[in-house]
C-alpha cells in the first residue's frame, strides 16, 4: 500500500486504506497514458493543477486560475503515477493503476519543443491556419487534418491547437480505399502521433454533418497515436477506425454522436485507453447501434480504463470480434434507447466472435446486462475473471459454450443466466450465502473513485476466490474488482 498524502483538509502524509482494485498492466506508458507497474493497491494524495471539465466546478481546497485550469491548494503534488480528479470524485488524487474506467485530465503533456522520440518532423494544425503554410510552427500552422494527412511521413507528430473544429463533413487519417499513397502510415519503431497541444484541447465538432461516418475517422492506415480530443456532435460515430491496425487512441471523450462514440470494424491490435464515450444516441433506429465503443469483426485489441456512460444501445461490444482484452473498465446506465439492447459488455455474437478476456471490470445500472456473452453460432467461450455487476435485470449472461467465469460478484440483479457448458465456480452466487448492502464499504456510484463496490472487510466475498494470476492480497482472491488490503 503506497504511503500519500491524505487529501482533506490538504493534511499530513498517513497509510491511505481505501479498498482498491487489483492491479494491472498500469497505463500507456511512453505514448501519453500514464504507465505503471502491476500493484494491488494505490492511493490517493494531494492535488495538481489539471483543467477543468465542463460544467464541473473546483471542489473545496481548489482555486480556478487564469487558464481556467483546477488548481489544487494543497501543498503536496500527486504522486508520479496519479492525476488529479475533479467532479464526482472529489478533490484527490486518482492512482491510474488502480482506478477502472478513470482517465486522465484534459490536455497534452508532452514538449512540442523537445526532440522528437521518432525522429520525424513535427507539426502544427489550428483553428486559423491555411493549408498552404508549411505547418512547421504555431506562426505559420495547417488548417486540416486532411491535408496534414497527405504530409506526414512514419515518425512526424502533429499537435493540434486548442479550440473548435467545425467539420460538417468529416476528417480522414489514411485512405478511403486501399492507400496505394501511403497516406499516416507509421511504423512500429516510427508511428505517427496526433494530439492536442500541451495545455490545449482540441474539440472536434460535427454539427450541421450530412456524411454517416466517423467525424474522425481513421482508416486502412497503420501504427498511428491519436491521443487528447474531445469529439462530439457527430451524425455519425464519433470515432471511427476501419481496416487498420496497431493504432493507440487514448484520452480521448466521444460524446452525443448519433451512431457509437467509437465505432471500428476490421480492426487489429488497437489499443483504446483511457477513453470516455457518453450519450451517444441513434434517434432514427430508436437507440439500437449507438454503443459506447463497438468493434465489429475485430481481434486482438485491447480496452484499458475506459468508461461507457448513458449511451442508447451498449457499453462496449465486440460484435463477432475475437481474443479482444477489455481491463479496469466501467459501463453504466447504457441501453436508454427505446430498441437499445442496454448490455453493459456484450463479448460476441453473429456467426464468429468471443475468445473474449474481461477482468477487474464494473458494470452497474445498465438496462439489462452486465456482461453477455451473446453467444453465436462459431463462436469462442470468453473468459471473465474478478468483475462486478449491480443494479442490472441479469448481472451475468454465459451460455452455449465452455465459457469461464471467476471470481465474479453480482448484486442487486434480479437473476444470472448460466448454463451448465459454463465453467462458472469461485463467484458470488457460489458462496452458499446470499451477500447484503453490509457487505460492500459503499453502495453510492457518486463514490466510483474511492469506495463504490469495494467489499467491507468482514465480508464473505473477501478471500473466497481463487487464482486466476491476477495479483490478490490475503489467503486467496477475493471476489469482484477490487482487493481489500
Amino acid at each position: 500500500m503506497a504511503v500519500v498524502a491524505v487529501v482533506a483538509g490538504c493534511g499530513n502524509d498517513s497509510d491511505d486504506t481505501t479498498p482498491q482494485p487489483t492491479g494491472g498492466n498500469g497505463g500507456t506508458g511512453g505514448t501519453g497514458g500514464a504507465g505503471g507497474a502491476n500493484t494491488a493497491g494505490g492511493g490517493f494524495g494531494g492535488g495538481t493543477a489539471t483543467p477543468c471539465d465542463d460544467g464541473i466546478a473546483c471542489t473545496a481546497g481548489d482555486h480556478i486560475d487564469s487558464t481556467g485550469r483546477c488548481v489544487s491548494d494543497c501543498a503536496l503534488p500527486c504522486y508520479a503515477n496519479e492525476v488529479f480528479c475533479e467532479g464526482d470524485c472529489g478533490s484527490t488524487c486518482i492512482d491510474l493503476d488502480t482506478a477502472p474506467g478513470y482517465h486522465p485530465a484534459r490536455g497534452a503533456y508532452d514538449d512540442p519543443e523537445a526532440p522528437n522520440p521518432y525522429g520525424g518532423e513535427t507539426y502544427v494544425i489550428s483553428v486559423d491556419g491555411s493549408d498552404t503554410n508549411d505547418g512547421l510552427s504555431i506562426e505559420t500552422p495547417w488548417a486540416t487534418f486532411n491535408h496534414a494527412n497527405q504530409q506526414v511521413q512514419a515518425g512526424d507528430r502533429v499537435y493540434v491547437r486548442g479550440g473548435v473544429y467545425s467539420f460538417p463533413q468529416y476528417s480522414r487519417i489514411g485512405a478511403a480505399g486501399s492507400n496505394p499513397n501511403n497516406y499516416s502510415m507509421g511504423t512500429e519503431t516510427a508511428p505517427i502521433t496526433w494530439r492536442s497541444y500541451p495545455g490545449e484541447f482540441a474539440i472536434l465538432d460535427g454539427t450541421g454533418g450530412t456524411v454517416l461516418t466517423g467525424l474522425l475517422t481513421i482508416s486502412y492506415a497503420n501504427w498511428n497515436i491519436v491521443q487528447n480530443f474531445e469529439i462530439r456532435d457527430s451524425i455519425g460515430p464519433g470515432l471511427a477506425a476501419q481496416g487498420s491496425s496497431d493504432h493507440h487512441f487514448t484520452n480521448i471523450w466521444t460524446h452525443d454522436n448519433f451512431r457509437s462514440g467509437s465505432g471500428a470494424s476490421g480492426i487489429e491490435r488497437v489499443r483504446f485507453t483511457y477513453m470516455t464515450s457518453a450519450d451517444n444516441f441513434d434517434e432514427d433506429l430508436g437507440g439500437e447501434n449507438a454503443d459506447g465503443f463497438a468493434v465489429g469483426s475485430g481481434q486482438d485489441n485491447v480496452f484499458e480504463y475506459c468508461l461507457a456512460v448513458q449511451n442508447s444501445d451498449d457499453g462496449i461490444d465486440l460484435w463477432e470480434s475475437v481474443n479482444n482484452t477489455v481491463r479496469f473498465s466501467v459501463a453504466r446506465d447504457n441501453g436508454l434507447g427505446p430498441e437499445g439492447n442496454g448490455n453493459g459488455f456484450k463479448l460476441g455474437g453473429g456467426t464468429s466472435g468471443g475468445g473474449n478476456l474481461v477482468e477487474n471490470c464494473i458494470a452497474y445500472s445498465n438496462r439489462s446486462r452486465g456482461y453477455a456473452s451473446n453467444t453465436g453460432t462459431g463462436n469462442l467461450p470468453n473468459t471473465v475473471y474478478n468483475n462486478v455487476a449491480y443494479d442490472s435485470v441479469t448481472g451475468f449472461d454465459a451460455h452455449s459454450l465452455a465459457h469461464v467465469l471467476k471470481n465474479n460478484l453480482e448484486y442487486g440483479a434480479t437473476d444470472h443466466h448460466i448454463t451448465t457448458e459454463v465453467d462458472d465456480q469461485f463467484n458470488s452466487w457460489n458462496l452458499g450465502t446470499d451477500l447484503s448492502d453490509a457487505d460492500f464499504s459503499s453502495l453510492d456510484p457518486t463514490h466510483l473513485y474511492t469506495d463504490f463496490l469495494r467489499l467491507a472487510p468482514d465480508s464473505d466475498a473477501v478471500d473466497a476466490g481463487v487464482d486466476v494470476g491476477l495479483p490478490y492480497h490475503g489467503a486467496a482472491p477475493d471476489l469482484g474488482a477490487f482487493e481489500t488490503p
